[in-house]
């Protein structure tokens, strides 16, 4: 007999025995027999067993209430490969989906899949594939800015240009503030539906971007970038006077940011146009000499500013190089 102790009590169990007598057989038992002798008795101390927390001796002869023995946590048991995970039934959202017609989604991915990188070079890829989609997540006006010119570029890629516009859209460039006012579309509509599709994102970008200069507090770099799409669209479109008007309204806007009153904002803010929106201007302004443009302004860098005593990036290098084309070009239209 096994005798267990529990709350205190005696409770007297049969076992069997796991080898017969030798009187019985004379082959020891197999081991099916050994084990089935084994579960019989784990299973008769399990019902025996009270359905309460057992308790020590020690407690049980005090009269104290015991807490019972510490209990492990149990270690995680080794994941199958095989096992099938529960997802939850709603996924996080972790995209943000934006919103528009068919033409307009259509012209967004054509700018993200085509023109982007089109227009990005080695020294300019974050610019057009990161920061332009990044600013039209919050601005609106660079959001219509771009359906344009994936629209335009898509038109042009597809072998089929728009027909010439009735009216180029300029830019009035006084005291520094973009406005564009627009006759009716109405007039577009009986000749190409899709001119007026460009027309109507173009029309609605420099309204928006207007609306949002009215701010005083508005950041000086969504304007600059801004004019850099408005010239793509220009050029998309053939027109060159209307590209260069942007060209010289954004290049104010710049020079006027760069000689603002010092400020913490100002300070970050010239950091900003500085290094990710003056060097397009540049390189504009050097297509605008070749096109026979005057420059109105005071070239922002000198020539010794120009070329350093050395160069910490070939971007560096990249951009002496069009600073000294566009101060030799000025020196040549001076003579």
């Amino acid at each position: 007999m096994l005798t267990y102790r529990a709350m205190g009590t005696h409770h007297k169990l049969p076992i069997q025995r796991a080898f017969p007598s030798h009187g019985d057989s004379t082959s020891p038992p197999s081991e099916d027999a050994i084990t089935g002798d084994r579960q019989q008795t784990i299973k008769a101390l399990r019902a025996s067993r009270p359905k309460v927390k057992p308790e020590c001796d020690r407690c049980t002869s005090t009269g104290r209430k015991c807490d019972g023995y510490y209990i492990p946590p149990r270690k995680n048991a080794r994941k199958d490969p095989d096992a099938i995970i529960d997802l939850p039934i709603a996924p996080e959202r972790c995209l943000e989906v934006v919103r528009g017609t068919s033409g307009e989604l259509r012209a967004l991915e054509f700018f993200h899949a085509r023109t982007a990188p089109n227009l990005s070079s080695y020294f300019d890829a974050g610019f057009w594939t990161r920061l332009v989609f990044q600013v039209a997540h919050v601005e609106p006006a660079i959001m219509q800015a771009m359906v344009t010119v994936g629209y335009l570029n898509q038109r042009r890629d597809n072998g089929t240009k728009p027909r010439p516009m009735l009216q180029s859209v300029i830019v009035d460039d006084n005291e520094g503030i973009l406005s564009a006012p627009l006759k009716s579309f109405r007039q577009y509509e009986a000749t190409d539906h899709n001119d007026t599709f460009a027309m109507y994102h173009y029309g609605k970008a420099i309204s928006l971007l207007a609306q949002r200069l009215e701010d005083p507090d508005a950041p000086a770099e969504v304007a600059l970038l801004a004019c850099i799409l408005f010239v793509c669209i220009e050029f998309l479109r053939g027109d060159v006077e209307p590209a260069f008007t942007h060209f010289k309204s954004g290049m104010s806007i710049a020079l006027a940011s760069l000689s603002a009153p010092a400020s913490p904002k100002a300070v970050l803010t010239t950091a900003r146009i500085k290094e990710g929106m003056l060097p397009f201007f540049h390189r504009l302004e050097l297509l605008a000499m070749l096109f026979g443009q005057e420059a109105t302004y005071e070239y922002p860098i000198t020539i010794t500013e120009a070329v350093p005593a050395s160069f910490a990036t070939v971007r560096g290098a990249r951009d002496s190089i069009v600073h000294l084309m566009n101060i030799g070009l000025r020196f040549i239209r001076r003579m």
